[in-house]
């Protein structure tokens, strides 16, 4: 992660406990570490965990939970300098997690978010923030179709404003798909296995 200040660092996993660590340098060049279970609440992981930086500033690490029932977790440096560590499955419905780690993303109209897939059947989630500071989550193997996934999930936003997942299937022999929510609004899903050729992952 880039934070707006200078400092730069990553997210890990305590090989010993699953507690979150950040291990960061500020823009004075000094690197330092913390234990973000010990101090922000964050709880135990299995490793799945992804940092990004807001456009408002705020630094958000999502976690995967070990001892939770795979819950998601946001814990998030604010601003104003606090920490804050909130379970988005208990509070916003986001289901328990599977797979790799969580995908950030950050849409070119302030929206941040992150993309996972449901431990139970393999559906692609998206769990989001507008700009206006409203939580949701949505299941896009619902809204639009996109093929259950193994949990191997990827998330950008290309430079006229779509947003990207890329995930690989978990029933359609590993092929390679893409769902964007376009410009435009509306949401599409293409096998890229099958209209491009790209080899089964």
């Amino acid at each position: 992660f880039t934070q707006t200040n200078g400092t730069v660092g990553v997210a890990t996993a305590n090989a010993d406990n699953g507690h979150l660590q950040i291990t960061y340098k500020s823009a004075a060049g000094t690197w330092a570490t913390s234990d973000l279970t010990g101090t922000a609440g964050t709880p135990v992981t299995d490793g799945a965990v992804s940092a990004s930086t807001d456009p408002d500033g705020t630094l958000a690490i999502y976690s995967r939970g070990s001892m939770n029932g795979n819950h998601l977790s946001l814990t998030a440096l604010q601003p104003n300098g606090a920490w804050a560590t909130v379970d988005l499955t208990n509070t916003v419905g986001t289901p328990a997690s599977a797979g790799g780690a969580p995908s950030t993303f950050t849409q070119t109209n302030g929206t941040v978010g992150v993309a996972t897939a449901n431990a139970d059947n393999g559906h692609l989630q998206i769990t989001y923030k507008s700009a206006a500071g409203t939580w949701a989550t949505t299941d896009l193997n619902t809204l639009v179709g996109t093929p259950a996934t193994d949990g191997a999930v990827s998330a950008s936003t290309d430079p006229d404003g779509t947003l990207a997942l890329y995930t690989r299937g978990s029933l359609n022999g590993g092929h390679l798909n893409l769902t964007a929510l376009q410009p435009n609004g509306a949401w599409a899903t293409v096998d890229l296995t099958n209209t491009v050729g790209t080899p089964a992952s």
